[in-house]
């Protein structure tokens, strides 16, 4: 189990399943386009994804909280370049990557329960 976890060389040969691949392609689709809209579209997905009231703060309040809000995007868009990479470079790594990812979500989801 752990050898397919941790290969011994990170080549570009792949042993593992073809589900695996296309789960990380989707994911990563997904991933980042989410991010690419929080970064760029910040007080968009705020107020009408997130359902927040941007428009009742005031305008240093209002800039304060969309930085904030694109800045958890711009990690997620950086941790999609890197499966990106992984996917195209070293693909025996996509199910650590795969860990990783799940390990990410279930820390943000218990931080924000």
């Amino acid at each position: 189990m752990l050898n397919r976890l941790l290969p011994s060389m990170a080549n570009f040969t792949y042993a593992g399943s073809r589900l695996s691949l296309w789960l990380l392609v989707l994911v990563l689709f997904m991933k980042l386009a989410i991010a690419l809209g929080a970064i760029f579209n910040a007080h968009y997905a705020a107020s009408v994804a997130d359902g927040i009231p941007i428009d009742s703060y005031t305008p240093q309040a209002t800039q304060a909280f969309l930085s904030l809000f694109a800045s958890p995007g711009l990690s997620q868009f950086v941790l999609g370049l890197l499966g990106v990479l992984l996917l195209l470079r070293y693909r025996p790594l996509v199910p650590l990557f795969l860990l990783v990812l799940l390990i990410e979500y279930l820390a943000r989801k218990s931080i924000n329960a």
